[in-house]
């Protein structure tokens, strides 16, 4: 009897094991694409993968799931969404699938829908550092610090070593206007990650803002040429350090190579033309405004910038043409606005000035009369 007893439960354990390991294959495959990055190195193979994964089986909300994660690294936000979307169509119950949506919602700069799904997953994934750092990013840009800092403290503790988590943890200190705070979190993320450029950029921007000069040319040292040139931003933070350490030389001879597209080339440009505004010589500041592209965020304070140069220069129906331009695409500018009543006044008073001379002129010009003597009196 004992002896049979045994036999059925080491039966029954064996089938357990067989049972979770089969069990284990299934879930492992499933994030297979996830985390094997040997497995498909390329984001478009592993979309590939997945899209015939679905075929064969389109009730799976895993498939979904794991194309959005992919198409998310590729920065194809749009189509990441659509498939997150069909993931929760078929299972609205994992967290994950919130979170990933926050995130994408937030990378594509809709922050009050990404935070309204981030706290749908709050309830779901109570210890996910990950959502506590979506959560700070929103919070950040909602201009509510207090929370921000709150949530990231939460995520750094779940995940100590995490460098980007100590990365927006800088970013929030300086909007809390702790600069101190934000070098020692900017540092740390620098340790844990030497590879991680967002540190170092953020370490030469503080430098600057402090006037630091020195300072923030030390910090390119630990790149080679080849990096800088490659990074738009940090190429950018090079070329102006440069001209604020006194070498305007270089950032002409770089800023006069750039194409007019790219928003760090549309800055350099910019800050060229009010360089050499500052020092009065409006022509060559006008060639670098006019360089600026109209699909630019620079548009609007360069054509300003042009404006206050051409009326210096006396080009005065220049400007004004500048001024109505800018309204014309933005009638609500008040810049814009103000510059071309100002112009306008000046139009008019020299008008009134030139019909006055005029008449002084005319007055001038006539010969002079005896006054008429009354021979009565």
């Amino acid at each position: 009897m004992l002896k049979n007893q045994f036999l059925f439960f080491t039966v029954l354990i064996n089938l357990i094991i067989i049972s979770g390991t089969s069990c284990q294959r299934e879930y492992s495959s499933e994030r297979l694409v996830e985390f094997d990055k040997n497995v498909f190195p390329e984001t478009e193979e592993k979309i590939k993968f997945l899209e015939e994964r679905i075929a064969l089986n389109p009730n799976n909300p895993e498939n979904y799931y794991l194309k959005a994660e992919a198409l998310r690294t590729s920065g194809e936000y749009t189509d990441a969404l659509e498939q997150i979307d069909k993931a929760l169509a078929l299972d609205s119950s994992d967290g994950n699938y919130y979170l990933l949506k926050a995130d994408v919602l937030h990378k594509k700069g809709f922050v009050t829908r990404s935070l309204f799904f981030a706290l749908k997953a709050e309830n779901k994934l109570p210890y996910s550092p990950e959502l506590r750092s979506v959560l700070a990013s929103n919070y950040l840009e909602l201009e509510k610090p207090s929370l921000a800092r709150t949530s990231i403290e939460d995520a750094k503790k779940l995940q100590p070593a995490n460098a980007e988590f100590h990365l927006l943890s800088g970013e929030i200190a300086l909007v809390e206007g702790d600069t101190g705070r934000a070098i020692n979190d900017f540092n740390k993320a620098i340790k844990m990650d030497s590879k991680l450029i967002s540190g170092p950029l953020k370490l030469i921007q503080i430098s600057l803002e402090q006037g630091k000069v020195e300072e923030a040319l030390k910090y390119f040292d630990q790149f080679p040429q080849s990096t800088i040139s490659e990074n738009e931003e940090l190429n950018y933070l090079f070329i102006k350090t440069k001209l604020a350490s006194g070498d305007a030389d270089f950032f002409f001879s770089k800023v006069d190579s750039l194409k007019n597209r790219g928003e760090f080339n549309v800055l350099l440009i910019k800050q060229a033309g009010d360089w050499m505004k500052e020092r009065r010589k409006y022509l060559s500041s006008i060639e670098y405004y006019e360089r600026i592209p109209e699909t630019s965020a620079q548009w609007i304070p360069a054509s300003l910038s042009k404006a206050e140069s051409l009326s210096i220069l006396g080009r005065t129906k220049e400007a004004l043409a500048v001024y109505n331009n800018i309204i014309e695409r933005f009638p609500d500018n008040e810049e814009a606005i103000a510059g071309k009543e100002a112009i306008e006044e000046k139009i008019a008073l020299y008008l009134r000035w030139q019909q006055r001379q005029r008449r002084i002129d005319s007055l001038s010009s006539q010969p002079l009369k005896p006054k008429s003597l009354d021979l009565n009196n």
